[in-house]
């Protein structure tokens, strides 16, 4: 899984996730056109987005992994998750409803994460597995894990300050740490 989260999310097939994403209510957030950011900031779980969509920022020091680029598999497995989130707090009445239940939701609070989360990361999967086969995604998963900046990792330097933190609430103490960490890196 791209972000590295040490939290599994909800877990998705890919003919699910897809199904997500075809949602007339998910694709105008996908269809958003947005910039990739991968030169200036220390980015917790290897990549993230800005609060409105428009930014999506890689860390800084990803390194490169021996089969290929890794790069297109996190851009679009955080604008799959932030598009489906963003869908999820946009819409009201029934297409809220259909979208909930299909991401296997009671309602909008309902750890929003963890399914946005298993939806971009069961898509991501396949498209790794797609170019390299299921040794690859193996390959890919393990040398994501070795990329991760902890919270009690010095190299935390600068984070953007318009980085939406829905990935960061979790409630354990790493998870608190980290959030402070950020928060105090945090600049314009």
């Amino acid at each position: 899984m791209s972000s590295g989260d040490k939290n599994d999310p909800i877990p998705f097939t890919f003919k699910e996730a897809s199904a997500v994403l075809a949602l007339p209510q998910v694709l105008p957030f996908l269809r958003r056109p947005f910039k990739v950011n991968s030169k200036d900031w220390d980015i917790p779980y290897l990549a993230g987005y800005s609060k409105d969509g428009s930014w999506i920022f890689i860390d800084r020091d990803l390194g490169h992994w021996r089969r290929g680029l890794t790069r297109p598999f996190l851009i679009g497995h955080e604008h799959d998750e932030k598009s489906v989130a963003d869908a999820i707090a946009a819409l009201r009445g029934e297409a809220l409803r259909e979208l909930l239940a299909m991401l296997r939701m009671a309602h909008t609070h309902d750890q929003v994460y963890y399914h946005c989360h298993g939806v971009a990361t069961a898509i991501e999967e396949h498209a790794v597995w797609l170019k390299y086969g299921k040794r690859g995604v193996d390959s890919y998963n393990a040398f994501m894990q070795t990329q991760i900046k902890r919270a009690e990792d010095e190299r935390i330097r600068r984070v953007p300050a318009v980085l939406d933190m829905l990935p960061y609430q979790g409630s354990d103490h790493q998870d608190v740490r980290l959030r402070h960490v950020m928060e105090a890196r945090m600049v314009a």
